[in-house]
């Protein structure tokens, strides 16, 4: 089968069955190793062999990409021929058999605590102009809840409960609403915010020129401008992230009620003899609310 036509079909059933970020992903990967397929004269799923998987691996490898990267872009290869298979549109490829290359563990990069501290108290020493309260939510959201930056990008105002400060996350990766919550610092300035903005449009986060919903790269911005500031290696929602998951295991928090708020499709069968309610889940958070850990430590 003709390798385009195997990426625009497998787009199609992306873009409409997944989430706007893994349509994203599938479309950045799967064009990059059909694109350097076709131009190296391979156009069509029958002629790929191995050989073609390692021609594409040396000119990955050129481009200093990791072997975590190009086993996902095989990968997906596979699955979009796979995807054609079982719809009886083509052959099945050899390529299906092509094993991994070799990934080394490593550990998920955090923001330290004294990091933590430092942009916190950056932030805090701004005035409380739109852009600057705006700014702390979008942080103090991140740290308090764990969530993806997509997932922050997406909040709805109506889905924010101020009763047990919690906010339903609708468009999530997973597909899957889940409760996060916040802490009662964060609800300090997320009330502060919501003084500053109208009821004109459905979305938390708005953009200071027009009042329009912030979009992914508009949020993501906002973490950049703060790294640059403060002169800092790294900083990004994905370390945020995982330094949540991390200070959740130090304080010992309950390993469901973090799957669950990070919303990690694992411990299926936790979920089959465990219910928490919205009431029951408030009540762990407590014991975890990063921001109050972090601005406690600060008195």
């Amino acid at each position: 089968m003709d390798l385009d036509l195997v990426r625009t079909e497998y787009l199609q059933y992306s873009k409409h069955f997944k989430s706007s970020a893994a349509f994203s992903y599938d479309r950045s990967h799967l064009n990059t190793i059909i694109d350097f397929m076709i131009d190296n004269q391979i156009t069509n799923s029958e002629d790929l062999d191995y050989n073609s998987i390692y021609d594409f691996i040396d000119n990955s490898k050129i481009r200093n990409n990791t072997n975590n990267t190009i086993n996902k872009r095989i990968a997906l290869l596979k699955r979009a021929i796979s995807f054609q298979v079982k719809q009886e549109k083509c052959k099945p490829s050899i390529i299906a058999t092509f094993p991994k290359l070799k990934v080394i563990d490593k550990r998920f990069n955090i923001v330290h605590e004294d990091t933590m501290k430092r942009v916190i108290d950056y932030l805090l020493g701004k005035d409380d102009s739109f852009i600057n309260c705006r700014n702390r939510v979008i942080f103090f959201i991140f740290v308090d809840t764990g969530a993806r930056l997509s997932e922050v990008a997406n909040i709805k105002l109506k889905n924010i409960d101020f009763r047990t400060n919690s906010i339903l996350l609708e468009h999530t990766k997973a597909k899957r609403e889940r409760v996060v919550y916040f802490s009662n610092f964060t609800q300090k300035h997320l009330l502060l915010y919501l003084d500053l903005i109208d009821d004109s449009n459905a979305y938390l986060l708005r953009n200071s020129r027009n009042n329009q919903p912030m979009n992914y790269r508009g949020v993501m911005r906002v973490l950049d401008r703060v790294r640059d500031d403060l002169k800092l290696e790294h900083l990004s929602s994905h370390m945020i992230r995982h330094s949540y998951g991390t200070l959740a295991y130090k304080k010992q928090i309950s390993e469901f009620f973090t799957n669950h708020s990070m919303g990690h499709a694992r411990m299926d069968m936790t979920r089959r003899y465990t219910h928490y309610d919205i009431e029951t889940n408030k009540k762990i958070y407590d014991q975890l609310a990063p921001m109050e850990h972090y601005t406690k430590k600060s008195k």
